[in-house]
């Protein structure tokens, strides 16, 4: 068995395995150090560990905040009475009100773990050396966890590229399926159509959370300033398509007699499938000559004859705002942003 099935079969993912690392990196320095209450730095990595390193800063700076904080208050409070059980209960409510004060509230564990080591530390009377150990190890544990999110922060660039491949592929499937049945409206439907649309817009909110994170790293990758947004705009861009087709699906449904134009709309959309792709690509799409088809199709619709059975005319008017449906589709595509990579 693999270790990536292994990791599957226990649920464990990146982020526990670089705390752990983390965590043994921090407190493997702090032996070397020889320094005592190790444990401090063993928390503070645990919660710093991040899914980007732009967190993982964010979080450090925080927690540092948080341990100078509590090791003033502790040390204080310690030096004055001692580690009498009342002084635990006051320092907790100091710490706390001292946090939401300077909105340090996600930090409260951490300072008050280190103001109760302080106080142990400090009942005797203020030691120096404790005060800046405990600093020294939170430390330890901040920059062990930023290494480790340095190193070993996945390739949001790459796996949200991998996702919109994915999501355009999917599309492009559905768009031929609409092809396909458009001039056979007599066959059965298929209703999973929707559950796949529902599916895939999962996946779409999924991939711009995870473009979000990239967006994070970018902060550190100059080059690469604008290249989350491009990939957030082409995901919106993506579920206008989603909606699109879903409204192109209801309407074929109500179709059930064949129209004539259904042919040219069908080989329409099986051009809208080489556009997108083309289009996402940067590849050179030909516009012009497109528009010159679309332009025949409106006059063509102006010039038909009027529908002579009740049944005609549904489907006929069905398959006019499937027309309207591509041709929106159609303007999303010209201006779709494409992957650079």
């Amino acid at each position: 068995m693999s270790i990536n099935n292994i990791l599957k079969r226990c649920h464990l993912g990146g982020r526990v395995l670089k705390t752990a690392v983390a965590v043994t990196l921090a407190v493997t320095i702090a032996y070397y150090l020889e320094l005592d209450r190790i444990s401090l730095a063993a928390i503070v990595a645990v919660f710093t560990v991040q899914r980007t390193f732009y967190h993982s800063i964010l979080q450090s700076a925080g927690k540092l905040g948080s341990v100078l904080l509590g090791a003033v208050l502790g040390s204080s409070l310690g030096v004055l009475w001692g580690s009498h059980p009342l002084n635990y209960g006051l320092v907790t409510i100091l710490v706390i009100i001292a946090c939401l004060k300077f909105n340090l509230q996600q930090q409260v564990p951490i300072a008050l773990v280190t103001a109760v080591y302080m106080i142990t530390g400090q009942s005797g009377g203020f030691e120096q050396g404790i005060f800046f150990e405990q600093i020294i190890l939170a430390l330890l544990g901040a920059i062990s966890a930023l290494a480790v999110n340095y190193f070993f922060t996945p390739d949001h660039k790459k796996e949200v590229e991998n996702k919109i491949r994915t999501i355009d592929y999917e599309l492009r499937k559905m768009l031929e399926e609409i092809s396909l049945k458009i001039t056979k409206p007599q066959e059965e439907k298929e209703l999973d159509f929707f559950e796949r649309s529902t599916q895939l817009r999962k996946k779409i909110e999924e991939s711009i959370g995870m473009a979000k994170l990239f967006r994070e790293e970018q902060k550190f990758h100059f080059a690469e300033e604008n290249l989350a947004d491009i990939y957030r705009n082409i995901l919106r861009a993506f579920d206008y398509f989603l909606d699109s087709l879903e409204e192109m699906y209801r309407l074929l449904i109500r179709m059930n007699t064949e129209v004539p134009q259904s042919a040219h709309l069908s080989r329409l959309l099986m051009i809208m499938q080489k556009l997108q792709r083309n289009a996402l690509l940067n590849k050179k799409n030909p516009y012009t000559i497109i528009d010159h088809a679309i332009h025949n199709l409106e006059q063509m619709y102006d010039n038909m004859e009027l529908p002579v059975t009740r049944e005609e005319f549904k489907s006929r008017a069905s398959l006019y705002h499937i027309f309207k449906e591509i041709k929106r589709y159609y303007r999303k595509i010209k201006n779709l942003p494409y992957i650079k990579s």
